[in-house]
Order: structure tokens, then C-alpha cells, then sequence
């Protein structure tokens, strides 16, 4: 069976390389991740 949550990988726009890894539950949080 599927998995119900993406993998999510947040890349730096600064250059360095250097990146964040979350997931998200597509089934209670449809819309698009947002940063703030």
C-alpha cells in the first residue's frame, strides 16, 4: 500500500547546498507547504 505522507526536500536558494528534509500527511493537509 501506498504511504499517505510525502517526502519533502527544502533546498537552499542561497547556494550553499544545504537543505531541509520533512514529511507532509497528504490526506489531512492537502494544500502546498508553505515557508514564512
Amino acid at each position: 500500500m501506498a504511504s499517505k505522507r510525502d517526502k519533502i526536500r527544502m533546498i537552499s536558494t542561497a547556494g550553499t547546498g544545504h537543505f531541509y528534509t520533512t514529511d507532509k500527511n497528504k490526506k489531512t493537509k492537502p494544500e502546498k507547504l508553505e515557508m514564512s
